[in-house]
């Protein structure tokens, strides 16, 4: 082979290994030399476009924010309102519970407060602000069904 030869050879071909040596030497690898071309004509690659950097990612953003605010309002509202509607159907012969944990039967109610009897044995009344009801157990208006012995309970002289 002529020194061409080898010389082509090696530029095109992969990498070859040449016979083990003797001894601890190590084996010797040929090395070949690639060039690539550029088309000077050639529109440079860019990369694409970040979607952080949109002004729509940020109004996406931004209106996702205002939904979930705008749902948490609407449900507070729901329950507030709720609320305010069993308070204000508070009644006498209602069985109710304070957020003290009292439970007791009304037997007078205002516009601000309701007095309870918690004991139907005892003769004893306490009056409460409405906000501190937690619950009412059973209110007349739910299924027009009186408590057993809490009418009579509501009685001002039992």
């Amino acid at each position: 082979m002529s020194d061409a030869a080898e010389i082509s050879a090696t530029q095109t071909s992969a990498p070859q290994i040449a016979a083990a040596p003797a001894g601890n030497q190590q084996p010797q690898v040929s090395q070949y030399q690639e060039t690539i071309e550029i088309d000077p004509n050639a529109l440079p690659v860019e990369p694409p476009p970040s979607m952080l950097n949109s002004p729509w990612f940020l109004v996406a953003i931004a209106g996702i924010w205002m939904l979930f605010i705008w749902t948490s309002r609407r449900n507070s509202k729901k329950q507030e309102q709720k609320r305010r509607e069993e308070l204000g159907g508070i009644a006498r012969g209602d069985r109710v519970v304070t957020i003290g944990r009292m439970h007791g039967v009304v037997v007078g109610t205002t516009d601000k407060t309701f007095t309870v009897r918690p004991d139907p044995n005892k003769d004893y009344q306490i009056t409460f602000d409405r906000e501190a009801v937690l619950r009412v157990e059973n209110n007349k208006k739910d299924g027009d069904k009186e408590v057993e012995g809490a009418a009579a309970l509501a009685q001002p002289g039992n």
